[in-house]
């Protein structure tokens, strides 16, 4: 799928399967999806436009890549408590803008930042 501008979800979607929008040019922002659980292999790779995303209270599997190469990707919102270093796959975030802001659950700045470091996240990356 390509030429989004935006992407809207919906409640009943759990799962954004892999590689379903990467390359998109045009994606700039992927809303809170209530019910997403599951983020697949490469699924928003190289989406230059992408600036920002929330991962909703239910993800637990990020894939391999999904964010790879959105080099515009720079605020992050974490709603969820249950990302594992098992269930985030490798470069799931290399590639993106430096010095991203990223907003974690309260209690979760440590731990996440260490997990996304080894993701791939920017090392300037601020977490709030």
């Amino acid at each position: 799928c390509t030429g989004l501008t935006k992407f809207t979800g919906g409640d009943a979607l759990t799962t954004i399967k892999e590689s379903a929008f990467e390359g998109d040019k045009k994606l700039k922002l992927i809303p809170t999806m209530p019910n997403l659980v599951t983020i697949g292999q490469g699924a928003f790779k190289s989406c230059s436009a992408l600036t920002k995303v929330t991962l909703s209270a239910k993800v637990s599997s990020i894939g391999k890549e999904a964010f790879f190469n959105c080099s515009n990707l720079r605020t992050i919102t974490i709603k969820t408590k249950l990302l594992k270093d098992k269930k985030i796959g490798k470069d799931a975030f290399k590639g993106i803008a430096g010095k991203p802001s990223v907003s974690c659950p309260s209690g979760m700045n440590k731990t996440y930042s260490k997990l996304l470091l080894k993701k791939g996240i920017p090392a300037d990356a601020k977490f709030k």
